[in-house]
């Protein structure tokens, strides 16, 4: 790959893969410069150092989440925001660890921060409550998915399921009874009746009866 071909799009796409491939703990500089075929002096043109590298994965996929409509009703201006977020999120799940560990401060990040900070604003919330829910949505939005998708490090798929052999589920009926219901296993489902709750919430505190 010459230099003239070699751009950060590239770049960000060859280190998406090689994280899929063996994971975000085996992504080096020297790795990626292999991977597109050029000497690591050269892959410092382009990204000056790991972290700047993490900046331009974070930047490139975030800008690959679909965009928001211009809605100025709260509840569902977060509600979309949370779906895309999660769509985004799952289309990657490699890169999880790296969104739920080190905060996405790039363009397109703060200015859909901006966004939601202002949608909430004029909702009525302060504007130090307004950050703070935006975090908090991202937050709930990055542990569901983490749960949908995410492994123990190294460890296998098949090694993700917990043993039970020496547990006997008879010993808790309550919670052998509500487990039976199908909801509580659906991704989908649990996902929506969480950020639900979450709306739910926020509304008690916007009319200030908390």
């Amino acid at each position: 790959m010459d230099k003239i071909r070699l751009n950060k799009e590239i770049i960000c796409q060859t280190s998406i893969a090689l994280v899929a491939e063996a994971g975000i703990e085996n992504l080096t500089m020297r790795k990626l410069a292999t991977r597109l075929d050029i000497k690591a002096a050269s892959l410092y043109n382009h990204v000056r150092s790991k972290s700047q590298l993490f900046d331009l994965i974070q930047g490139y996929l975030y800008g690959k989440m679909a965009n928001l409509k211009q809605t100025k009703e709260w509840k569902s201006h977060l509600t979309e925001l949370a779906c895309c977020t999660r769509q985004g999120l799952l289309q990657n799940p490699s890169l999880l660890t790296l969104f739920a560990t080190r905060p996405v401060i790039t363009a397109a990040s703060l200015a859909q921060a901006e966004q939601t900070i202002g949608v909430l604003i004029e909702a009525g919330f302060q504007h130090s409550k307004a950050l703070m829910i935006f975090h908090n949505v991202n937050v709930f939005v990055l542990g569901h998915v983490l749960a949908e998708v995410g492994r123990p490090p190294g460890a296998e798929q098949d090694d993700q399921d917990p043993t039970l052999e020496n547990i006997n589920v008879d010993d808790y009926p309550r919670l052998k009874k509500a487990s039976q219901y199908k909801n509580n296993t659906n991704a989908d489902k649990g996902f929506n009746f969480g950020l639900r709750c979450m709306l739910a919430g926020l509304e008690i505190i916007l009319l200030g009866e908390v």
